[in-house]
């Protein structure tokens, strides 16, 4: 079985256009401002800052560049690791920017629907999001699981959908509008338990000693040449330390703006009983 290279162009020629999730992000993209631009009518203190608005679109593009461009068609067909890039995309960028993106008073009315508030402080609950996220994202990476999302369309957007959702619910009880973790040693314990799924993950395809996908070991045509025992070990590489590195940061962060509030709140309490 002769083996072939694929050849650079196929990342400048193989995007897609699909109609449905070009609407999806228009119709997004038109009710983030028609709502904003409504409430800030109401109360002139409710503005979109820029930093919030480039959060919002910077999800929406990314979102679109998961699915058209071609990641999803090499990751599909040729590379393992192109596939985890795609994925790592989906459950840690995307949804951190979306949340970001959309402050409180903008998510406020979404919450009044009781339906609505109900769902989703079920689903946000610490234990609740972290078993959801886990069990998909895992359970999806499971070979014959696998395999069904990269030759059944609907599996393959299934599992796509899966991945948005859990992932913002888990990252949720961190920086969603409302619902979060209410004490910074909480938030911390929560983003070390959230970074495990990735780095297990990560490992097992590190240290595998075969190919556990079927498609890419029967693949004639190697992305760069990689046999396809390299081309998982590497996406286990981009799952394992890329991830790991924006926990770190995430948590970082989390520390750093605990100890300035101590800080904070300390010198309050000294320029109080001065």
């Amino acid at each position: 079985m002769q083996e072939i290279s694929l050849p650079w162009t196929i990342w400048l020629t193989d995007w897609r256009f699909e109609p449905v999730p070009i609407a999806a992000a228009i119709f997004a993209v038109a009710f983030y401002y028609l709502a904003a631009r409504r409430l800030g009518q109401r109360n002139p203190h409710h503005r979109l800052t820029v930093g919030q608005q480039a959060a919002f679109w910077g999800a929406v593009g990314l979102t679109l560049f998961t699915i058209l461009s071609p990641l999803d068609t090499i990751g599909e067909l040729y590379s393992f690791t192109v596939h985890m890039v795609q994925h790592l995309l989906m459950i840690i960028p995307i949804p951190i920017l979306l949340l970001l993106g959309v402050p409180e008073w903008l998510a406020a009315p979404l919450f009044r629907l009781r339906p609505v508030d109900w769902v989703m402080r079920v689903l946000t609950q610490p234990i609740i999001a972290t078993v959801l996220f886990n069990l998909v994202f895992m359970g999806w990476h499971i070979p014959r699981l696998y395999e069904l999302s990269l030759t059944n369309y609907t599996a393959h957007e299934l599992e796509h959908l899966m991945f948005l959702t859990t992932a913002l619910f888990s990252w949720w009880p961190i920086m969603g509008p409302r619902y979060q973790l209410r004490t910074p040693f909480l938030k911390i314990a929560y983003v070390f338990v959230q970074k495990l799924p990735p780095t297990i993950l990560g490992a097992i395809l590190v240290f595998a000693e075969a190919p556990l996908y079927a498609t890419y070991a029967n693949q004639t045509a190697r992305l760069w040449g990689w046999t396809p025992l390299l081309d998982q070990q590497i996406g286990g590489v981009v799952m394992w330390i890329p991830a790991g590195i924006v926990y770190l940061i995430i948590l970082s962060v989390v520390f750093f703006r605990w100890i300035g509030n101590e800080e904070a709140e300390g010198m309050e309490q000294q320029g109080t009983f001065a």
